[in-house]
């Protein structure tokens, strides 16, 4: 009697979902493995697109980074444009302006070193070098106003090594850079 009594009590319970059924989500909502609806091909070449230039925005931005020592120089790298100027234009900063920003040239290009005005200035030990590539007079010690304009097709591989030294530091100085290159250069 208690068997069929606790057969008949079953009977009127309302069946409970298996683990199964219970870990399964309802039929009208798409599982994460079904496959996403198509894009029309223009739509995935739009995109394709965009994300290129992202990829290269991002690789020039990491080159400009890697070049520069401080946040002031990637910003600087990013938003001023280079120029060009004549052996003439580039005279006309020598420091003796102090309105003017003061420039040097090795080897055709031009670097900002308005910061050294102490140094590069009118009364400064290097001011020789201002408004002027004096590619030359780096490697050879001649601070003759000839040396500055002769050529540096005649210097040995060692005083062209040393040429690139000095590119160099102008280059990776913290408060020096680049701002651009001289045109017309003998």
């Amino acid at each position: 009697i208690v068997a069929a009594s606790m057969a008949e009590r079953r009977k009127h319970i309302p069946k409970r979902e298996t683990d199964s059924q219970a870990d399964s989500p309802p039929s009208d909502i798409p599982s994460p493995s079904s496959p996403s609806p198509n894009l029309s091909l223009p739509v995935r070449i739009f995109i394709l697109f965009i994300s290129v230039l992202f990829v290269l925005a991002v690789v020039n931005f990491a080159t400009v980074v890697a070049r520069s020592q401080t946040i002031t120089q990637v910003v600087r790298d990013l938003t001023q444009p280079e120029f060009a100027l004549t052996l003439d234009q580039l005279a006309s900063y020598d420091g003796s302006d102090p309105g003017k920003p003061i420039y040097l040239a090795i080897k055709g290009q031009i670097f900002d070193v308005t910061a050294g005005r102490k140094h590069y200035g009118p009364k400064g030990g290097y001011h020789f070098f201002a408004g002027k590539d004096a590619t030359r007079s780096f490697v050879t010690g001649c601070f003759e106003e000839k040396c500055a304009k002769e050529g540096t097709d005649d210097l040995t591989d060692e005083q062209q090594a040393e040429v690139d030294n000095w590119v160099k530091f102008y280059s990776d100085h913290k408060e020096y850079f680049r701002v651009g290159k001289v045109v017309n250069k003998q």
